[in-house]
């Protein structure tokens, strides 16, 4: 098997590349394993990167070193894939996905996401695109184009300011919903989530009954 970390730079408030490279120095010399390193150079790389690997028909087993973001688009690329599995590399200034099985801490114990078992888990397709952990739409939608942009600088308290801006001006969105043929929600609304996680921003459990592997959304 192949192990291959792919590295977002700007992940985080601190750059995590040389922590990383000398983990995978450590792999390659000590354990033998075939250990690659790939930095992603704009948004959307990591799924790229992913999906032409996937497509040399190796076994790989992939490492989004990063946030949400980052795992978001390795999975992405990994749709499909029967020869690829992935892990996190937990370095990013949100890691909210990672919280339904266990701490941040817990993703960057590397010979624990060596021995991991992998697992098969459901994804969410919106459009042409996919989401791992939670789609929001509503409030949650002007919390998060805030908190893109402040978080480098804020990391999860990011979150709460994008709450605070979303309070004046977001209250209400037009909208209509259908689940199962049923329209099951006002023409007005405050937020609607629809989970395969359990958290968002830092630490707002969104989902407490989430699960990610039942084929149902919460």
């Amino acid at each position: 098997m192949k192990h291959i970390f792919i590295i977002n730079p700007t992940a985080g408030k601190y750059d995590s590349r040389q922590r990383i490279y000398e983990m995978a120095d450590h792999l390659r010399t000590a354990h033998g394993l075939d250990v690659q390193c790939i930095l992603t150079k704009k948004q959307g790389h990591a799924t790229e990167i992913a999906r032409k690997l996937c497509q040399t028909g190796e076994s790989l087993r992939f490492y989004a070193c990063g946030g949400d973001g980052s795992i978001n688009e390795v999975a992405t690329g990994l749709v499909g894939a029967k020869n690829a599995s992935m892990s996190v590399y937990a370095c990013g200034s949100g890691n909210d996905y990672i919280k339904y099985y266990g701490t941040k801490e817990d993703f960057l114990d590397l010979p624990s996401l060596l021995d991991g078992v992998e697992t098969p888990i459901d994804l969410m397709k919106v459009g042409d695109r996919y989401s791992v952990n939670v789609t929001n739409f509503g409030f949650d939608t002007r919390v998060a184009q805030v908190g893109n942009v402040l978080k480098g600088k804020l990391g999860a308290k990011a979150y709460t300011v994008g709450v605070v801006a979303a309070l004046f001006s977001a209250m209400w969105t037009k909208c209509r919903i259908w689940a199962d043929g049923e329209e099951i929600c006002p023409k007005k609304l405050l937020l609607c989530s629809v989970a395969n996680g359990r958290y968002v921003g830092g630490q707002y459990k969104c989902a407490p009954k989430g699960s990610n592997d039942d084929g149902l959304l919460e």
